[in-house]
């Protein structure tokens, strides 16, 4: 009997040690650390980007402001490599540098490669362009009324991605011009079709990039130069320069623009992103440079300088003189070329026309790179 009672006692205390052994393991496997599976960080591209300006001037900040926020946007994804100064490539090398990628993006003056990229020139044509925003708007929907235009990117390898550029230029000297007559053999620095223009009133083609034109100006080698006031407080034009005149020869743009094959090797709504801040860059320019800059810029002109307001006449000859050579001759160029010459001159007078008179804005919400 009493081992009876023995042997049901050791059953049932094995029973519980097997019992609390599974409990054990039970509780062991519950407080396991779960399984982390590891994260693979989203590949960051980054993308070389140039600029024949030097760093830190509000139109570098204007031209890079469409990439820089692309970047900010992106989530990571997209990092810049920014080069200044022509040290990637210079100012009329950047376009072939961008067509066969030897830099992604880069900011590009269609006046230095009017050979390659003609129908992109209508934006240097002179006695045009108002205020940036009104211009940038203006080729935006022109681009997209002319296919032709932006197949002229497509050629050269680039996407067009926004624009940027001067607005409304005069001319800074170290000789007085009182009247349009007073221009004749002066030497003029001046750029594409702006050039071809002061040429009709006895200029000597002069095309220096902005780099060389202080001391140009200095020595003597030039008398002036074509350019916004901004422009040339930021070079200091007005050290050497003694008189502002005050001839409408209109602004001119900038584009923004990527090597193609970098474009499409992003991901599809990286792309989508990038063109629809076309009109985003527009109002970015304007605020960044016209109104943070330009305007302040014009006060120091007006006080270091004599400003010679030309008479009503001139103004008036001055443009009808670009409307009858230089328009003229833009439009014949391009329909001997076989394109829509007197179309797209068409869509782009009736464009910048049309912004011009529009509220102009006041406000963008992201401002990291507003003008120093």
């Amino acid at each position: 009997m009493r081992k009876r009672r023995l042997f049901t006692v050791m059953v049932s205390l094995c029973l519980a040690l097997v019992l609390l052994a599974t409990l054990s393991i039970a509780c062991a496997k519950k407080e396991a650390p779960p399984t982390i599976t590891p994260v693979v960080p989203a590949e960051v591209r980054v993308l070389k980007v140039g600029d024949w300006h030097p760093p830190k001037i509000p139109a570098v900040n204007g031209q890079f402001w469409l990439l820089r926020e692309f970047a900010r946007r992106s989530g990571g994804r997209i990092e810049l490599e920014e080069y200044f100064s022509g040290t990637l490539a210079g100012g009329k090398e950047l376009l072939s540098a961008t067509r066969t990628g030897v830099a992604d993006a880069a900011a590009w003056h269609a006046a230095y490669n009017l050979g390659e990229a003609p129908m992109a020139g209508i934006t240097c044509v002179p006695a045009i362009i108002g205020t940036t925003w009104s211009a940038i708007m203006a080729f935006n929907r022109c681009l997209e009324d002319v296919p032709e235009l932006e197949q002229e990117f497509l050629n050269n390898n680039v996407i067009y991605l926004g624009g940027t550029g001067n607005p409304s230029c005069n001319i800074i000297s170290t000789k007085p011009i009182r009247s349009l007559d007073d221009l004749k053999g002066l030497k003029i620095n001046a750029s594409g079709h702006q050039q071809t223009l002061l040429a009709e009133f006895g200029v000597p083609p002069t095309s220096l990039i902005s780099t060389e034109v202080y001391e140009a100006m200095m020595r003597g080698t030039v008398d002036g130069n074509v350019n916004n006031p901004e422009w040339a407080r930021v070079y200091s034009f007005h050290e050497p320069g003694k008189y502002w005149y005050n001839i409408p020869c209109g602004g001119f743009l900038f584009f923004t623009i990527m090597n193609k094959d970098v474009f499409d090797s992003l991901p599809q709504d990286l792309q989508d992103m990038l063109v629809s801040m076309r009109d985003e860059q527009a109002e970015a320019q304007y605020m960044i440079y016209d109104i943070a800059s330009d305007l302040r810029a014009r006060q120091i002109m007006y006080e270091s300088l004599e400003v010679i307001d030309p008479p009503a006449s001139d103004v008036e000859r001055f443009i009808k003189v670009a409307e009858e050579t230089v328009w003229a001759d833009w439009i014949q160029g391009i329909e001997a070329e076989g394109l829509p010459g007197e179309e797209t001159f068409d869509r782009w007078l009736y464009w910048n026309e049309y912004y011009s008179e529009q509220e102009h804005p006041t406000y963008i919400s992201s401002m990291e790179d507003r003008a120093r």
